[in-house]
């Protein structure tokens, strides 16, 4: 069962939540080590601004996610996916009909 994990840090706002990669990579391992299940990657976008649809390893995970290489998809908190509605709703779509499980 291929686990991928994915991290989003917003640059421009810094950390107010604690969220840095460290932490959320911190969550992401967690929930695997309590799932029992190992994390194959965990991809890491720096994002400029909120508003920033520019995310090349999002992009990549879209890809893996379209060849059916990732069952599960976990994220540290929902926002770290995107803040995006639109794109959010896009991800859903693409989840559901991947059949992926989405942490």
């Amino acid at each position: 069962m291929p686990v991928f994990g994915y991290i989003r840090l917003n640059t421009s706002i810094g950390t107010p939540d604690g969220l840095s990669f460290k932490q959320q990579t911190e969550k992401i391992n967690q929930w695997a080590k309590e799932a029992k299940l190992e994390i194959k990657k965990i991809y890491r976008d720096k994002e400029g601004t909120s508003s920033s649809l520019e995310l090349p390893k999002l992009a990549k995970l879209i890809g893996q996610i379209e060849q059916g290489k990732v069952s599960v998809l976990v994220v540290a908190r929902l926002d770290r996916l995107t803040r995006s509605i639109r794109l959010y709703n896009q991800m859903l779509e693409l989840l559901a009909a991947s059949s992926i499980r989405f942490v």
